[in-house]
């Protein structure tokens, strides 16, 4: 798809959009370039919100957002995929971008959790610096547990003096049916208070074995008890 077409397809989009919904948004730019987050090698993104500083300026004024589409992201990232469907990813991008405009107008920003949970997970998992306690900024589903970014994250305080076992034993916790097993975690990083475990997974029940569970990957978050007493 070529610039002039994507922008005449954007445009159509965009105004297939009810009118309500798009109350705020001062513009919708289209991008010939590329937008990439640099930390992360797989960094590409079709689009962004921001707030319309010229507007929001004026004392008073409604929250006035701005949505860019990057052409060149879209271009770069359909080269790689064989089966990439333009007006899918299009009609995507548009109804996130709008989102994070509509939770801001309603003094929410739950997207932007999201979005942020996402990049501190992939620190993690590419071996970056990361936030810790970023796993709950997802959706809370019982007492120290999380699902966000195709994560489940069980959250276990590990008294003082069990925590030098980490390193020779592990750590085992159970949650709705699930056992996840951390195996021993490397010295170098027990001096660490807060630890994200990849876990071994065992399901108690034989009828959901082999069902199709809402994340991928489940992390226990080991937090070392803090306090003088080693309990």
């Amino acid at each position: 798809m070529d610039l002039r077409t994507f922008e005449r397809r954007a445009l159509a989009r965009w105004q297939q959009i009810p009118a309500r919904f798009r109350e705020g948004v001062s513009a919708l730019v289209i991008d010939p370039g590329t937008y990439r987050k640099e930390e992360f090698e797989e960094g590409w993104c079709y689009g962004y919100c921001e707030p319309d500083e010229a507007i929001m300026a004026i004392p008073d004024a409604p929250v006035t957002s701005r949505i860019t589409l990057f052409y060149g992201s879209f271009v770069h990232i359909a080269a790689l995929e064989d089966d990439f469907d333009w007006e899918a990813e299009l009609a995507e991008t548009l109804r996130h971008e709008l989102q994070h405009h509509m939770e801001w107008r309603a003094g929410e920003d739950d997207l932007g959790d999201e979005d942020d949970l996402q990049d501190e997970n992939e620190r993690r998992c590419t071996g970056l610096p990361f936030t810790p306690g970023y796993h709950r900024l997802g959706v809370q589903l019982g007492r120290g547990v999380w699902l966000g970014d195709d994560t489940l994250f069980v959250e276990v305080d590990v008294p003082k003096r069990d925590w030098p076992l980490l390193g020779t034993e592990g750590w085992s916790v159970t949650w709705g049916g699930l056992e996840a097993t951390v195996p021993p975690v490397p010295a170098d990083v027990l001096g660490d208070d807060v630890l994200y475990a990849p876990a071994d997974v065992v399901v108690f029940d034989e009828d959901e074995a082999d069902a199709l569970w809402p994340w991928e990957e489940v992390v226990v978050v080991l937090r070392r008890k803090r306090g003088w007493w080693p309990w």
